[in-house]
């Protein structure tokens, strides 16, 4: 709930849209796919947030922090393997799913190893709302 003429502040972390995590959920993705599994992964907060944006008064984006990040296909199959949406499949999908990720990721990087320093952000967006438009 805000106060008239409030403000709401939404903190998300940006990461590069073509670095080893988001090549690596889309391999993941099309993995999935190939075993049966629809994967949804609709974001529900892009359409929060471009309604939040709709409705506010005005809209600022901070970043608040930045930082170089060094990935590995290793690090994000072992986060990615315990993480919640990952977990509930069958544990025979799970390790089909692994195993077939951690092949591509070997001929597509050299190396579960191999190490990829990515830009990464905080950002601060700022929805500024005025008396009677919350």
């Amino acid at each position: 709930m805000l106060r008239p003429a409030g403000a709401l502040i939404v903190g998300r972390t940006k990461m590069h849209l073509d670095g080893l995590d988001a090549r690596m959920k889309q391999r993941l993705a099309a993995i999935l796919g190939a075993l049966g599994v629809q994967h949804d992964r609709a974001n529900a907060r892009d359409d929060i947030l471009a309604w939040l944006e709709s409705s506010a008064g005005s809209s600022t984006i901070v970043t608040a922090a930045s930082w170089t990040a060094r990935r590995t296909p290793r690090a994000f199959i072992e986060r990615h393997g315990s993480g919640a949406r990952f977990s509930q499949l069958p544990a025979p999908v799970k390790t089909q799913a692994l195993r077939e990720l951690g092949a591509w990721a070997a001929a597509t990087f050299g190396s579960l190893d191999t190490a990829h320093s990515e830009p990464h952000a905080f950002e601060l967006q700022v929805f500024k709302f005025q008396d009677g438009n919350r």
